[in-house]
């Protein structure tokens, strides 16, 4: 349930280049993964890979703006155990990739 003043930052970065493709803000729910996604689809000339997390809002949306002219794929991240962290210390994330795949400012995010 979304209350005022709810709002998320959906961005699309292109892997090699990080050029911001397409950006939006808004709420995160269905309707505004499909205009993000429509966006993003328009802006775009070839088939190309998207990795999304695992958003539920995306599957739907990715099919009905790509059809099969997309090779889409989840990206799922496993946490560390927060109960054996010490208090006030932050976890890192670990991908699930091999980390020379892992991109330059997901690095620096989590630095």
């Amino acid at each position: 349930m979304e209350v005022a003043g709810d709002a998320w930052t959906w961005t699309a970065i292109e892997a090699d280049t990080k050029l911001l493709i397409s950006h939006f803000v808004g709420g995160r729910d269905g309707e505004c993964a499909m205009w993000f996604i429509d966006d993003l689809r328009a802006r775009l000339a070839n088939r190309v890979q998207l990795t999304s997390d695992r958003h539920t809002a995306y599957l739907e949306a990715v099919e009905a703006a790509f059809g099969d002219d997309v090779d889409y794929a989840l990206l799922i991240k496993i946490y560390g155990n927060a109960l054996r962290a010490p208090r006030g210390a932050i976890l890192q994330p670990n991908a699930l990739v091999p980390r020379k795949n892992v991109s330059r400012a997901t690095l620096t995010r989590r630095m």
